[in-house]
This record gives C-alpha cells, structure tokens and sequence, in this order.
C-alpha cells in the first residue's frame, strides 16, 4: 500500500495537512490458520495467539518503476507475464521474521477501471481477477498453490471522506469469478459494481434483481451481507480478521450451479474515525524505525 489507508498514523498527518502516501507505505501480509481462525483482536496484545500471522509496519523506504515496487525489503515485480512477490516482512504485534515468494499467475490481464464515487475521486482496477498462485515461505516454513486473485484501489483522498462503509465480495467457481462491490457514499447515496470474469478473458456484468443474504454480525457488531446475483448460497465459513470497523471473512457456497469459494469484507468509516478505535489501532501495526 502507497498510503496505508487504515493506519493511525497516515490519517493523523492527512488531519493536519495533505500527507505524502510514500511516507505511510506498507505491505500488509497476512497468513490464516483455518483449522483456527480470526480469533480476539485485541488478543494478540495481551499474548494470545491462534496460529494466525500478520504483517503491517508503514514507513519503510519505497522504490519503484514500471515493472517493480519495492517497499523495506520487500519487492514486487511483473516478470514473463507473472507477478513475483518476494516477502521479507516482521509481524505484529510480536515480532518475528515473514520471508517467502509468492508467484501470481494470471490467466489474463484486465484493464477496465471503475469510480467507486461521483466526484471520481476512488477507483478500482480488477487486474488479474482468475488466476492461480504459488506459496512458498521459509519462515514460517510453508508451501501450496490455489486460486488467485488481483486488484487495484487508488484514491485522491481518504478512504472516510468519501465513504461510511461498503461490503465486498469475490466469489470464485471453475468457471468464473464474480465480484460484488456495494458502497454507501459520506452523503448517504449508494452505488453496486456485480462484474464476471472468466478465465479465457471474457467478462460480463451481472444483471437482474440481486439477493441480499444477511451474514452473521462479528463479535464487534459489526453487520456483514453479501449480494447473490444469480443461483446462488453463500454463508461465512470463517471470520478472519474480526475489528471494530473492519471484517473479512471466508465464504463458501454455490453460485450457477457450481462449487464456489471467496472473500467477503465490511468496512465502517465512521467506526475506523472514532477517538476510540484510533488509540487502539496502533497496537495492531508498527511505524518502521530508520
């Protein structure tokens, strides 16, 4: 992340003046235990752990060009058609050492680009949005491969003061993958994206009259639903990250007839903006010492 959209510290400095995104860098990680997921988010703090492993410190040195973005000592770079992502990260809040490769490879690149807001100020960029990827770390020491997504988010201001939330969604089955975003403007308005992509490039938007299932509220409140367009049952197999303004969660389900599989996310600006939420945050991530 240019810009670590949900850090303390980035919209402290955005609050007193227009803040360098460079400034507030971040490569967020995260590694799952499925056997064992989400777990107390203020657990961490007090010295419980359940097999999960996350990693956010903003502040490192950042390079990049075309082809290659290098945030600390971690880079990413596009090499014959593939993304090749070398992790050297730390955890938090406990420290201890991320190092791995991850090999995205898309079955096609996308360029469409879609606003998320009427002042066009948010976008959204389904870049490789079916794909495949490989996992390999040494520490932990770990390796699979699976399906693969990739995205692209950029914005011209904070994510609050165009946003109170949204819920998101990609569901993915052998034949496509679908994606669902439903936004709530700061001024109360709303605005649906439901787009398919298929793995030999085609894509279509999702018509019809959408079925809203309403998801189970996380320990926090907060409320969760998902947009079914078409045949489809989706339910929350596990919650993964679990906040006081942010969920994510694993879905699992059918969708047009087939085996369906993805990830699922709520967000509350207003909640990210209160005094309260903001003392806690820095426990959860770092800023990186020079």
């Amino acid at each position: 992340m240019i810009g670590s959209v949900f850090s303390p510290f980035y919209k402290k400095a955005n609050d007193r003046s227009s803040a360098d995104p460079e400034a507030h860098a971040a490569v967020n990680l995260a590694l799952y235990n499925l056997k064992n997921p989400g777990g107390s988010w203020l657990g961490p703090a007090f010295g419980k752990r359940n097999g999960d492993l996350w990693a956010l410190t903003e502040g490192a040195r950042v390079a990049r060009n075309r082809d290659k973005l290098t945030i600390g000592e971690t880079t990413a770079q596009w090499l014959a058609g593939n993304l090749v992502i070398d992790i050297n990260e730390t955890t938090a809040p406990f420290a201890s050492r991320l190092r791995g490769k991850l090999i995205v490879r898309p079955s096609n690149i996308q360029n469409e680009v879609f606003t998320l807001d009427p002042a066009g100020r948010h976008i959204w960029s389904p870049l490789a949005p079916f794909g495949r990827i490989d996992v390999t770390f040494q520490d932990p020491r770990l390796a699979w491969s699976g399906p693969a997504y990739l995205d692209h988010n950029a914005g011209d201001e904070p994510l609050a003061r165009g946003f109170k939330g949204w819920n998101w969604s990609r569901v993915t089955t052998r034949e496509h993958t679908t994606v669902v975003y439903d936004v709530v403007h700061r001024d109360g308005g709303t605005h649906q994206i439901a787009r398919s992509f298929f793995a030999g490039g085609a894509r279509e938007n999702r018509h019809g009259t959408p079925r809203t299932v309403q998801l189970p509220k996380t320990r926090w409140q907060m409320d969760r639903s998902v947009r079914v367009l078409g045949d489809g049952d989706l339910k929350v197999a596990h919650t993964l990250e679990d906040t006081p303004f942010y969920s994510r969660s694993h879905l699992t389900g059918t969708l047009d007839g087939h085996a369906a599989d993805g990830v699922h996310e709520s967000v509350d600006m207003d909640r990210f903006e209160s005094p309260v939420v903001q003392a806690m945050l820095p426990y959860r991530m770092r800023r990186h010492r020079a």
